[in-house]
């Protein structure tokens, strides 16, 4: 019941999102069962107006009381627990960097109910029609 919750969430928050060009939205293909233990999408910054970037958008969502932070520590390999050990890459890895840079990511816990995932997807949203010259539902 929580992983249906949680996919039920992250997909009411993906309706969302997917109309908006800034972002890039994945979705798993049909044969992956994704467990959404959080929810995870990117900015595409050059589709942002002037003086808008994944910082400004995160602090304008929370200052509506919604939930959405930058996304995951996506080059771990530069936390100390790599040094000495050899497993640090000879270079950063831009794939690595880019999603560190550009990755938003919200809760879909299963204890949200759909108007919670509705809210937080609107909200995101109407952030979004302010950060984009691009028209965005409502």
């Amino acid at each position: 019941q929580w992983l249906m919750a949680r996919r039920r969430n992250a997909e009411t928050i993906a309706a969302h999102l997917r109309p908006i060009e800034a972002f890039h939205v994945p979705t798993p293909p049909d044969a992956v069962k994704h467990a959404y233990y959080k929810y995870y999408w990117l900015v595409r910054p050059d589709a942002l107006a002037e003086g808008w970037d994944r910082d400004r958008i995160v602090l304008e969502v929370n200052a509506l009381g919604l939930p959405l932070y930058s996304g995951s520590c996506s080059e771990i390999y530069n936390e100390a627990a790599f040094d000495g050990t050899g497993f640090r890459p000879e270079a950063p890895l831009p794939n690595a960097r880019q999603i560190g840079n550009h990755s938003l990511m919200t809760l879909v816990h299963p204890t949200m109910t759909d108007a919670d995932a509705d809210e937080i997807g609107r909200g995101i949203a109407a952030v979004m029609a302010h950060a984009t010259a691009s028209t965005v539902p409502a």
